[in-house]
């Protein structure tokens, strides 16, 4: 599962390419605070030359990419901008020396005050553990369908540079619709977990979502339980490669993804282990009750406001006929006791004591009765002050994720290599 994202401002990706001869370019950051829990961070960059000013606008935390103002009028204590795609609108006016931007930014309902302040450099997130190319290691992509669905799915393999047979894993994804990196707030952990299990030779394949870059919603319909046949034909699909070793077969899964591993595991033979990383062994009912409460509490919200959140969950009723909604009836009421019990191979379960989404000690509470006494190879991990992307915080509020660098433990990256390497059959 990932950070709740209810996010009222899209930054459509646009490309533009434009040969400048810039005369002066400064920047600017703001924040803007689109409720009382949420905040999106902008930037500016003004460039001036001599016969025209442009203006880009980023938000960091959704793309790389600048955006060019549509339109523009500048004053001698103004800076005015629209960006007619986005239905932007921003009113500028300069202060304290021409250091700060104080203002307007509409889009659609949306209308908040907003301030930039003028930074020496183009802000941006540091995200130290992202790999740079060159890779000493070999890509290859690859494509898949599921015949249930129109949808073609698009991933990539990496695997060692010597030519062999690998054990292999596939990266499953939380919930929402995500590219191959599980990409979120700029940190992209699965690209980072297939780096360094690929330089300690094993195979990965990581995928994008069902529905993941059309246009298309009917793309994006399906249950949790139709993501794990998406994952089986994945699966599948790597069977005939002929750089995996077919006996060693593995499936990693984040939050959401770590359902579908306990699906799929409790369906198949040919699975050599299961990484579980803060998959949930409670209903998808207890999830959303137990997070929402936690998350509240932790942004000091009323116990009013709070309780009229937890009855809302409590009565939910969902409209199967709508995508959101067959997807949310399924996770609300999704049993995992259903599936655990009929898993048989080794499983690493991962935990991080701080992760407000699945909240841990409900969580482990619940595996430990599910989990037969005299099971074996099964190795649970919990660690201290890692959120539920596994990062090392301070709360493990969601609204952490964006602020720290780390993309995820390299402790966990350690455990997830040593784990595979031991249950890899000879």
């Amino acid at each position: 599962m990932k950070a709740m994202r209810i996010s009222l401002v899209t930054v459509v990706l646009l490309f533009y390419f434009s040969h400048i001869s810039a005369q002066d370019t400064v920047y600017y950051k703001g924040t803007l605070n689109i409720t009382d829990n949420q905040s999106l961070p902008l930037t500016l960059r003004i460039i001036t030359s001599e016969d025209t000013n442009i203006i880009f606008m980023g938000s960091p935390l959704q793309t790389e990419q600048m955006i060019p103002a549509t339109k523009t009028k500048f004053t001698a204590d103004s800076v005015k901008f629209n960006i007619s795609d986005m239905r932007v609108k921003v009113r500028l006016k300069y202060f304290n020396n021409r250091n700060e931007l104080k203002g307007s930014f509409k889009q659609g309902l949306l209308n908040k005050d907003i301030t930039f302040y003028k930074t020496e450099t183009l802000f941006s997130f540091d995200r130290p553990q992202t790999p740079e190319p060159p890779f000493n290691y070999r890509e290859k992509e690859l494509t898949f369908k599921n015949p249930d669905s129109e949808y073609l799915f698009h991933g990539t393999l990496t695997y060692p540079e010597n030519a062999g047979k690998y054990p292999v894993v596939v990266l499953v994804s939380g919930s929402g619709c995500q590219n191959r990196n599980e990409e979120l707030y700029n940190h992209k952990p699965f690209m980072v977990i297939a780096d360094y299990l690929t330089n300690n030779g094993i195979a990965v394949f990581r995928y994008d979502d069902r529905g993941y870059g059309s246009s298309d919603t009917d793309m994006y319909k399906g249950t949790t339980y139709d993501f794990a046949v998406d994952t089986r034909c994945a699966i599948e699909m790597l069977k005939q490669q002929e750089e995996i070793d077919t006996n060693n077969i593995f499936v990693l899964g984040h939050s959401e993804g770590g359902m579908i591993c306990q699906i799929l595991g409790a369906e198949s033979q040919d699975l050599c282990g299961l990484i579980l990383m803060a998959a949930p062994f409670v209903s998808g009912k207890e999830i959303l009750l137990s997070q929402t409460e936690a998350i509240l509490n932790l942004n000091n919200a009323s116990h009013d406001y709070i309780q009229s959140a937890l009855s809302e969950i409590e009565n939910a009723k969902y409209d199967t006929n709508t995508i959101n909604g067959l997807w949310l009836n399924y996770f609300y009421n999704f049993t995992p006791s259903k599936y655990v019990k009929k898993l048989k191979m080794p499983l690493l379960i991962l935990q991080g004591n701080k992760d407000m989404q699945v909240i841990s000690g409900l969580n482990m509470k619940s595996l430990e009765k599910q989990l037969p006494k005299k099971r074996k190879n099964v190795n649970i991990k919990q660690y201290e002050n890692l959120n539920h992307l596994f990062q090392h915080c301070k709360t493990g509020n969601p609204d952490e994720y964006a602020e720290i660098e780390e993309t995820i433990s390299v402790e966990v990256l350690r455990d997830i290599k040593e784990f595979i390497m031991s249950s890899v059959k000879k």
